[in-house]
């Protein structure tokens, strides 16, 4: 996620200065365009302007009015444009980060509201998901029981069940309840991150999650042992 486009989809201006860029940016490429095309027109211009003066001379006649001097002036003023474009562009983008100091305390007061929704909402989902499953459980298990009279739960801690030793390698077995742990962890690593530094270090593979530990052994975040 972009934190400048989480930013503008919540705050007007925000919005607004984005959209004063795109403006100023257009109309720089713009000119910048038009300057290029001015350029690109002068070399023929002069070329012609010289035949033309040559042909003046030779049938004696009155100096024709020459077409370059006129796109080399057009050029001047075209680059000046362009040169006013450009420090109209830098004070632009420099709006953005004028309106995060102005409004920080109030943007990050409503960030702060904003976060502790999602937090319950994360939680609640977390607490609907041990639910669903339980509840799946228990209509399979009656299921089961009504079939074969077997008294067991459907369900067990391993995600998909109990599995074959060599279908293992090609899909592991996650621990259910490692899993809700994990998911309650991240939300407490989320929920608490704009008040701690973030690390931004490459996870590595957690395999307690694929055994739900082993004993004697810890396996860190990073994948290191002890």
């Amino acid at each position: 996620m972009n934190p400048q486009d989480i930013a503008a989809g919540r705050f007007r201006e925000i919005r607004k200065a984005e959209a004063e860029i795109v403006k100023t940016e257009a109309a720089l490429a713009k000119a910048t365009a038009r300057l290029e095309e001015l350029r690109g027109e002068l070399p023929q211009a002069v070329g012609s302007d010289r035949t033309a003066l040559a042909a003046a001379l030779v049938d004696d006649k009155s100096e024709p009015e020459g077409k370059a001097e006129a796109i080399r002036a057009e050029i001047v003023q075209q680059e000046l444009r362009v040169e006013a474009l450009h420090d109209a562009v830098s004070v632009a983008r420099q709006r953005i980060p004028a309106l995060v100091k102005e409004n920080k305390v109030a943007w990050r007061r409503r960030g702060t509201q904003e976060l502790g929704e999602a937090r319950a909402r994360y939680e609640n989902a977390i607490s609907e998901l041990e639910a669903a499953r339980e509840g799946l459980n228990g209509a399979a298990t009656l299921l089961s029981w009504l079939d074969s009279g077997d008294v067991c739960d459907a369900a067990n801690d391993a995600l998909g069940g109990l599995r074959r030793v060599e279908s293992a390698a090609e899909r592991p077995v996650i621990a259910f309840s490692r899993a809700i742990e994990e998911l309650r962890g991240d939300c407490e690593h989320l929920a608490t991150l704009a008040d701690t530094p973030r690390d931004n270090r490459e996870p590595q593979p957690r395999f307690e999650l694929a055994t739900g530990g082993v004993a004697g052994m810890r396996v860190s975040d990073w994948g290191e042992t002890d």
